[in-house]
């Protein structure tokens, strides 16, 4: 089962929408970059965040474990960092 969870505003808009997803279910280009970057890396969660009612996941959040526990990434769906 998946786990969401939303952050609403007061006006009701949805602002943002998280969504828990396996390693596999991340995109090729996402996979990737985690790769080459972190070649030794263990993904311990992920999720594909979706701003203002978006369709597609606009980055993915991703917490690495291991040797780097807690290394947290935020990635676009190409693969590049995504910058708040």
């Amino acid at each position: 089962m998946r786990k969401r969870s939303a952050k609403v505003a007061e006006s009701g808009e949805l602002l943002r929408v998280q969504v828990s997803l396996g390693e596999t279910e991340l995109p090729e280009a996402v996979r990737k970059a985690i790769n080459t970057r972190y070649a030794k890396a263990e993904i311990k969660e992920c999720k594909a965040v979706h701003l203002k009612g978006a369709h597609d996941p606009s980055f993915f959040k991703i917490e690495l474990s291991g040797k780097l526990n807690n290394t947290k990434l935020k990635l676009k769906p190409n693969g590049e960092v995504y910058n708040d």
